[in-house]
């Protein structure tokens, strides 16, 4: 049984990608179960519809009991399953599963580092699981340099593995979509598929789309700014600068959407305004679905993208530099369309499901 950790059944990037991987091994004939602290959540419903079984744990971190007491009882709800590899995600999981996976039962524990090092620091337990962890994934270069420098994990045992991408057919066609949000047929609309949280720049996106309106309304373009996503520490914030920034009339809060790619294939322009990313899903997607992507230039997009995008990416929180991106997108058709089948290219060729799930195959193989 190869088991999955969550931190919890909410669905977000580092989800998403273990939901991929969980769906190709049942594909593959594997026995998959994926666990998380409850509650319920939109993981939950998405392992029922792809026939993968989901386990709730008992709470991982905090609370009124003592950590030893809740290590305990997580191994023994995993122990309960059978597991061969314990695969966790984010930093909490990846610390529990690193401390306890031989009290489960297990051959071994892969940490999957996600981000490039955001979490803060777990003190003693943290360094016992880096030393007790088996193998440790990164998705991105500054992950694994992270995993190397910060943690001090041994280069031997640190693979770096880049995200896959595969998206559900558009639930909804383009004209649809951009029916219900009000989009005309001859707009623009930029699309941004991000949780409203602290690791996202939701502020400088909205401050360079009160640029973007006025250089396009010298030209008589109507643009939109479609901004998905659940609604996270930042909601508020956000809306109120919209509010400020009297952009009401041309940004969309659209919430979590389960049709992303309907939504991607009613849009013209990706962005992602970032503080911090590993190997951003958006961007993938984006990518899988022909768009051109504009946003901040750091690590995690940089190489995610390809080089002839890279004219499109603003220094972090240069609100001007981002506009000036998203206008010369939105005032080029062609350049658009170009970048954009360069992307999906891309998308097919290296950053497949099949190619995710056999890294980690082979990792896990050489563990067992």
């Amino acid at each position: 049984m190869r088991v999955i950790v969550l931190s919890s059944f909410g669905l977000g990037g580092a989800e998403r990608q273990a939901l991929l991987l969980a769906r190709q091994w049942v594909l593959d004939g594997q026995r998959v179960c994926v666990c998380a602290p409850g509650p319920d959540g939109p993981v939950t419903s998405a392992c029922r519809d792809l026939g993968i079984r989901s386990l709730v744990l008992p709470p991982i971190w905090g609370g009124r009991r003592s950590q030893a007491f809740r290590l305990f009882r997580v191994a023994a709800a995993l122990r309960g399953i059978g597991p061969t590899v314990l695969l966790p995600y984010i930093h909490i999981p990846n610390v529990v599963c690193g401390a306890i996976w031989r009290a489960t039962g297990a051959n071994g524990c892969i940490w999957n580092q996600r981000d490039e090092g955001l979490s803060p620091d777990r003190g003693l337990l943290q360094r016992h699981a880096v030393r007790n962890t088996s193998r440790f994934v990164a998705n991105s270069s500054m992950g694994r340099r992270y995993l190397l420098d910060r943690l001090g994990a041994p280069p031997e045992r640190v693979v770096l593995v880049r995200n896959g991408v595969d998206l559900a057919p558009p639930k909804a066609s383009r004209a649809v979509w951009r029916s219900w949000l009000g989009v005309g047929r001859f707009d623009v609309a930029v699309t941004m598929v991000a949780n409203l949280t602290s690791t996202k720049d939701h502020l400088t996106l909205l401050r360079a789309w009160s640029i973007v309106q006025t250089c396009m309304a010298a030209h008589s373009v109507r643009a939109w700014l479609l901004l998905a996503g659940r609604e996270g520490d930042t909601a508020f914030d956000v809306r109120l600068w919209a509010q400020r920034l009297g952009l009401q009339h041309c940004v969309r809060f659209l919430g979590a959407v389960h049709d992303v790619a309907g939504l991607l294939q009613a849009s013209d322009v990706a962005v992602l305004s970032s503080h911090s990313e590993g190997c951003p899903n958006c961007v993938l997607e984006s990518m899988a679905c022909g768009l051109p992507v504009a946003g901040t230039d750091i690590v995690g997009i940089r190489e995610t993208i390809d080089p002839s995008g890279y004219p499109f990416l603003a220094p972090a929180s240069d609100a001007e530099a981002l506009a000036g991106c998203l206008v010369a997108l939105i005032s080029d058709p062609e350049r658009r369309h170009m970048l954009g089948q360069i992307g999906l290219e891309r998308a097919r060729s290296i950053y497949s499901v099949q190619r995710m799930c056999s890294e980690i195959d082979c990792l896990i193989a050489d563990i067992l």
